[in-house]
């Protein structure tokens, strides 16, 4: 067993990560866990990111559906999935979300491009919010609107996430900002492809950050005081994902052609100042 918890911990929660700092000040049994969910998250996104033909993808992700399956009646097979029959069990954790978390995965094969914004809330509740709600069964809650939180909190980072990996996913071909943010622009998908106009883009991503930032906020609204301690592991990932949106701020947004990350120094920092209560949030 211990070959599959190091295969978690090394899938996602290396020194130097940010699941790793986020992580810093939990139990043994919830680290364990919450390694495992974000494990599973990883795998089953890179089974597609990896994949160069459609067809290839669309197996290796049913595989995982079967997977899921073999999980919940305790008969698994990957590594992952070994590790993920605990906590489960202990934290009776619903097999609905895991399958959300596919069906966004299987999203970003089927849709490449979003009208609006409104179309990008589902993937972005599937591959950000449902993590985090599971993460929220893990490490307890007292005020039901802790369900709010992980709700609004796991939007902002996946928005987050979008715009620091844009790059990446424009040479994938997915296009990852809603075409009407573009028009307002007056841009054209082809110029994120081409990274010209950068004044232009520049402003695109400025208000792709401000749309990320407001989640964070309406996600602290929703955190009451009784889950602030309970909760610092996310309140860890929420401060270390805005000090990346103000990093990007500062290099000017131009996420198209710099790759802007924050030092472990750094991480550790803002991990450390979030357990004080250094930070407000």
């Amino acid at each position: 067993m211990q070959q599959h918890h190091l295969y978690c911990e090394n899938k996602i929660a290396t020194p130097g990560s940010i699941h790793y700092y986020s992580l810093l000040y939990t139990t043994a049994e919830q680290r364990t866990a919450l390694t495992a969910i974000y494990a599973f998250c990883e795998e089953v996104m890179h089974a597609v990111i990896d994949c160069s033909e459609t067809e290839i993808a669309i197996r290796k992700l049913d595989w995982w559906y079967e997977e899921l399956g073999r999980c919940f009646r305790q008969q698994p097979q990957h590594p992952i999935s070994h590790v993920l029959q605990q906590p489960i069990e202990q934290h009776t954790l619903p097999k609905e979300y895991f399958d959300e978390i596919l069906d966004g995965v299987k999203m970003s094969l089927e849709q490449t491009v979003y009208e609006q914004f409104d179309d990008l809330r589902l993937p972005c509740y599937r591959l950000g919010s449902v993590p985090c709600l599971l993460a929220t069964e893990v490490l307890g809650y007292q005020d039901r609107t802790a369900t709010n939180y992980a709700t609004d909190l796991g939007i902002a980072l996946q928005l987050t996430r979008t715009i620091h990996q844009l790059r990446v996913a424009i040479m994938r071909g997915q296009l990852m900002i809603p075409l009407t943010d573009l028009e307002q622009h007056s841009l054209q998908p082809e110029s994120l492809i081409n990274n010209d106009n950068p004044a232009h883009l520049q402003a695109l991503i400025a208000d792709q950050a401000k749309r990320a930032r407001d989640y964070f906020q309406r996600a602290e609204q929703h955190l009451s005081k009784t889950d602030r301690k309970t909760l610092l592991p996310l309140r860890i990932l929420a401060n270390i994902h805005l000090a990346l949106l103000t990093a990007i701020e500062n290099d000017g947004y131009r996420v198209l052609d710099v790759k802007t990350d924050l030092t472990p120094l750094r991480m550790f920092w803002i991990t450390w100042r979030t357990k004080t209560g250094g930070l407000g949030y």
